[in-house]
């Protein structure tokens, strides 16, 4: 990825919009961001990685806090990045999470985060799309970008220092082998569930052999082969045959179960259920047999029964049969006279309604003559009002004439009042026109002048001070070095801290090499002296000492020191190189951390001519309690100075802001005279419109007043408005009568139609009624003369307190009854005959008893062996089913726990790596090729990388953590042991292993960009020359773009091309510099 355009606005420090062109670098790749602190330097970084994936550069800044607080709510803060990639051109812009103006709108909210990427073929705008996209076109997650192309301020550190466990995250992350870890960790799974369930299936089956000892049968006794005797017969040839044991089926069983002969008792178990089926079926045979002898008897008992039943049934109808007789001819009387009944029911209705409608006939009649009476009234009043009608359009004329003579009369009225009201007018607009000309005047001469010349006063006094960059620049020079001071003072704190505490292990480590020196010294003494002991131990008398010569050997030495060996003094002065080795690193480090404190104070008492070299400073500061002393004194004075200046520029930038204020409020106060002026004269121009418009108001008004005269009718308007209210008021009465009288007379016309049509109407009804009466009673007496009953009988007949229905009901109960008795004792006599009936009713009742007693023992016998059987065979099936399980997960268990101890490197002979690790320590010693071959160079040949691959004991991550081997001491030690400089020498060469090794083997990840965030402030000359060197070759070999974020001042003379920060109080700029 290669950047090519960078724009950013209200973002950080940048209040204005900021765009740098990376294309006009040219060749000019190598490049150094500087700038004072916190103008905005490290933001440049923050908008590249926020841009790409809305972070920022370093995981200590908030993206939430990225606008710039010196913008205001109506500018909006974005990033916006044109890059290249695989020869393709790339543009993306994130908006923050900002108050800022709606879209549609001005009013200020909080808006959402916005974002688009396009590119030559495709344009995105929701934030998923968009984040997965750049990381399908850059190869790289934000993490991976910050480790390997942004190098922020402290974590570019992380993978140098960092154990093996946080090694293993990083490189993950970087080379994808999460899918490793993720196999490995599903094998532990699959394991441990495995486990379980084998473990669990492995109780199940224990538990289900146990349960079948329930179903054995401790009385029977069976015939079982002695394994032991059988077994004796296989190795002995002289054995022809086998011996049994006589056990009970409940031993045999628990014998199984003990011995785990689990396929032998689901044998057993299946034999046991086939004899209960056959028990079983005996039982069904015999109950069946029993059940049928059962339910022959109990139809005999059924039949006896039924035959006695029907005996009292044939009494009872017997006795009921008299009385239904009598209710049988009383009911076909009733049946014969029904149609008379009703027919004399018809009549009498009939006579009901012609009495009705005779009345009804009569009222309308009367009401008819009543309203005819009603009507000649009306007409009588209708021709007394006439005359007074016939004159109502007349009225009506004269009444409309006077009111058009009534509005005459009011509209020379309000004319005339009109005409007094402008009058008066027209000599307040003369008034009002002579005050403001004075006013005017008075104003142009004195007010507007005096503020004029205050201005121009103000604006002269403020061009003399306008110009405070000479001020600005010298107080930002010494807060600069004021801060650049405090920071090396903590160096230099924690310098002094480490020089006294290496001084301190010092002591300890070079007393105790002194001591394990002294012990060895002493051991190989002892040593020495057990050899004459030893050498005593072989001599042969008559055969020569090996020391002296002498055959004889009257006093041989004796061993003084029995538990002193070799290999212990050889442990001793091991050890006791160890320790002086251990002194020396130590020694070493304490040096080099006390020259570079020497050198950091050295800087700046030559620069206050307090020194003139550093052996000169020794000698004048001989410790360093006394050189961070004249170094503090130092800071003092720098300190006062920058309170100086930034007093000056204080007092320089209140005078300027007062001036400024003092200006605007002159300018502002013109203005609002200026304002003052303007609407007075406009007041004077309105004030004369107003007088001339009045004017000819006047006098169009006194000629139409004129003209209305001309036109009056009448003495007054109060004598023409009395004869228009009599001539209204007598309108009224004569309009008001006519309307009443029009509806009382259609109302009783109305009135009598409807009369006339409801006595019509009643008349033809009578006679419709009549006609039917006729009809009915003839019909009636032709039913009496060939019926046999008279008109009273048929009333007494259907007018008695017979309920008929009721009558009609006992009949065919009656009858029903006698014919269900008839078929049931025809059936009945066949069934007796059929069923062989041969004994009494109690006889069959005790032998049912008997048969039912017999019948519930073989049920009940059934039903428990059923249960026992249903018990044996759902153990039976758990058993197999378990077993089935358990033989099935037990065959590949061992083959699955070996393949997890091996993944998950819990085996001692692959040295406990699991194979994720085993895959990061291939890719990591390639990154440790690379990087040693920079790491080298950058120091001068003493230090390379090299990897613990045995690490800690336990289950912890290991194999990646890292040690340096020094050339110089000739010893392998831990990275921590690194002074700053060497830290950052080393932390850089690994980084950049790092991005030369994701280039090679990531294939599609095209690394064009390095940017490096301070870090070189703790380099000495020669040290800072060789980071130089290496990046400048690096630059130079890969074509990348490298930026660099210092304060060193070698390296702003050493790199010439420049990104210039630079802030102020309107906010941060940035420009490059020094280019070609």
């Amino acid at each position: 990825m290669r950047p090519l355009e960078l724009e950013i606005q209200a973002f950080g420090p940048y209040k204005e919009k900021v765009t740098l062109n990376f294309t006009d670098l040219v060749n000019q790749h190598l490049f150094l961001i500087t700038g004072p602190t916190g103008a905005g330097k490290t933001t440049i970084f923050d908008a590249i990685v926020y841009a790409l994936y809305g972070k920022t550069s370093g995981s200590s800044r908030n993206v939430n806090e990225l606008k710039s607080q010196l913008a205001d709510d109506e500018t909006v803060s974005y990033v916006s990045l044109v890059f290249e990639i695989h020869g393709k051109t790339y543009t993306i812009k994130r908006i923050p999470k900002q108050r800022r103006p709606q879209k549609r709108g001005k009013k200020i909210s909080e808006q959402a985060a916005e974002v688009s990427l396009e590119g030559e073929d495709f344009v995105y705008t929701k934030t998923t799309e968009v984040d997965t996209k750049i990381q399908e076109i850059l190869g790289l997650t934000v993490d991976q970008f910050r480790q390997i192309v942004m190098l922020p301020q402290g974590e570019f550190k992380k993978l140098l220092e960092s154990n093996s466990g946080d090694k293993e995250t990083i490189l993950r992350s970087i080379f994808n082998t999460g899918y490793i870890e993720k196999f490995q960790a599903s094998l532990a799974e699959k394991y441990k569930e495995a486990a379980q369930e084998v473990g669990v299936l492995k109780k199940q089956v224990d538990a289900g052999s146990q349960a079948f000892i329930q179903f054995a049968d401790p009385e029977v006794t069976i015939e079982v082969a002695d394994e032991t005797v059988a077994m004796q017969g296989e190795n002995d040839d002289t054995a022809d045959s086998q011996t049994s044991t006589s056990l009970t089926e409940k031993e045999w069983v628990e014998k199984a179960v003990t011995l785990g002969n689990h396929s032998e008792l689901a044998a057993w178990a299946q034999e046991k259920l086939d004899f209960f089926n056959q028990k079983i079926a005996t039982f069904d045979a015999e109950i069946l047999a029993a059940d049928n002898k059962g339910r022959a008897t109990t139809e005999k008992i059924q039949l006896l029964d039924a035959a006695e039943n029907l005996v009292i049934r044939r009494q009872a109808l017997a006795e009921r049969e008299p009385a239904i007789q009598d209710l049988r001819v009383a009911y076909q009387k009733y049946r014969e006279s029904a149609n008379s009944y009703q027919v004399h029911k018809q009549i009498l209705n009939y006579q009901t309604s012609k009495n009705q409608i005779e009345q009804q006939l009569q009222m309308s009649s009367d009401q008819y003559t009543e309203v005819t009476k009603q009507k000649a009234a009306i007409d009588q009043s209708f021709k007394e009002w006439q005359p007074f009608i016939d004159k109502v359009p007349t009225l009506r004329q004269e009444i409309q004439n006077m009111a058009v003579a009534k509005n005459q009369w009011q509209r020379y009225h309000n004319d005339v009042t009109n005409l007094q009201a402008k009058q008066t007018l027209n000599q307040d607009l003369i008034a009002k026109e002579g005050t403001l000309t004075h006013q005017i005047d008075t104003y142009q001469k004195n007010d507007l002048a005096n503020l004029q010349a205050d201005l121009t006063d103000k604006q002269t006094r403020l061009a003399q001070v306008s110009d405070l960059s000479p001020f600005e620049k010298d107080y930002l020079s010494k807060k600069q070095e004021v801060q650049i001071m405090a920071d090396e003072y903590e160096k230099i704190k924690t310098l002094r801290n480490g020089i006294f505490t290496n001084y301190q292990q010092g002591q300890d480590e070079y007393a105790k090499y002194v001591q394990t020196y002294n012990d060895g010294m002493t051991l190989s003494k002892q040593y020495n002296d057990n050899m004459a002991g030893e050498l005593a131990k072989k001599l042969v008398d008559g055969q020569p000492c090996a020391v002296c010569g002498s055959v004889h050997h009257p006093s041989p030495a004796v061993l003084q020191y029995a538990e002193v060996t070799k290999e212990m003094v050889n442990a001793k002065m091991t050890e006791s190189q160890n320790m002086f080795n251990q002194y020396t690193v130590t020694f070493e480090r304490g040096k080099s951390q006390q020259m570079e404190l020497d050198h950091l104070i050295f800087k700046y008492l030559q620069e206050a001519s307090m020194a003139s070299n550093i052996d000169q400073m020794n000698a004048q500061y001989p410790d360093n309690e006394s050189k961070v002393n004249a170094f503090t004194y130092l800071q003092s004075q720098y300190g006062q100075q920058l309170s100086a200046a930034e007093n000056v520029y204080n007092a320089k930038k209140t005078e300027k802001t007062q001036l400024e204020q003092a200006v605007v409020s002159a300018q502002e106060a013109l203005n609002k005279a200026n304002s003052t002026l303007q609407s007075m004269q406009i007041s004077l121009s309105s004030v004369k419109g107003q007088i001339a418009s009045n004017q000819q108001s006047i006098q169009t008004t006194q000629a139409e007043i004129e003209q209305t005269k001309t036109q009056l009718i009448g003495e007054s308007l109060e004598a023409l408005t009395a004869q228009f209210n009599n001539k209204n008021a007598e309108l009224t009465r004569t309009t008001d009568a006519e309307k009443n009288l029009t509806a009382s007379l259609n109302a009783v016309t109305n009135e009598l139609t409807k009369l006339e049509a409801q006595m019509n109407n009643l008349q033809a009804q009578l006679q419709q009624t009549n006609q039917q009466l006729a009809q009915l009673d003839a019909s009636l007496k032709e039913m009496l003369t060939q019926g046999k009953f008279s008109l009273e009988e048929v009333i007494a007949i259907h007018e008695s307190n017979n309920n008929w229905g009721t009558i009609e009901a006992q009949i065919k109960q009656f009858d029903q009854d006698a014919y269900v008795y008839q078929n049931e004792f025809q059936k009945n006599e066949t069934a007796m005959a059929n069923a062989s009936i041969d004994d009494t009713k109690e006889n069959y009742q005790a032998l049912v008893v008997e048969i039912q007693a017999s019948l519930a023992q073989l049920r009940s016998e059934k039903d428990t062996l059923i249960g026992i059987r249903a018990q044996l065979s759902q153990s039976l099936l758990q058993f197999n089913q378990n077993l089935q399980a358990y033989q099935d997960k037990g065959q590949h268990y061992g083959e699955l726990e070996r393949l997890n101890q091996v993944a998950n490197g819990k085996v001692n002979e692959y040295g406990n790596i699991s194979f994720e690790r085993y895959i990061l320590g291939l890719y990591f010693d390639e990154i440790l090729s690379f990087a040693n071959a920079r790491l080298l160079e950058m120091t001068q040949q003493r230090y390379i990388f090299k990897r613990n691959i045995e690490g800690k004991g336990g289950n912890g991550a290991k194999g990646l953590d890292l040690n340096v081997f020094d050339y110089q001491a000739g010893a392998e030690r831990s990275v921590q042991s690194l002074s700053g400089g060497e830290s950052f020498k080393a932390a850089l060469a690994l980084a950049v292993g790092l991005s030369d090794v994701i280039q090679n083997e990531a294939g599609g990840i095209e690394i064009g960009t390095l940017f490096v965030d301070e870090g070189f402030g703790t380099l000495d000359q020669e040290s800072l020359q060789q980071a130089i060197e290496t990046l400048t070759d690096l630059q130079q070999a890969s074509g990348r773009i490298i930026g660099i974020i210092s304060h060193v001042e070698e390296l702003k003379q050493q790199i010439p091309v420049h990104l210039q920060v630079d802030k102020s109080e309107q906010g941060a700029t940035a420009k490059f510099t020094g280019l070609i």
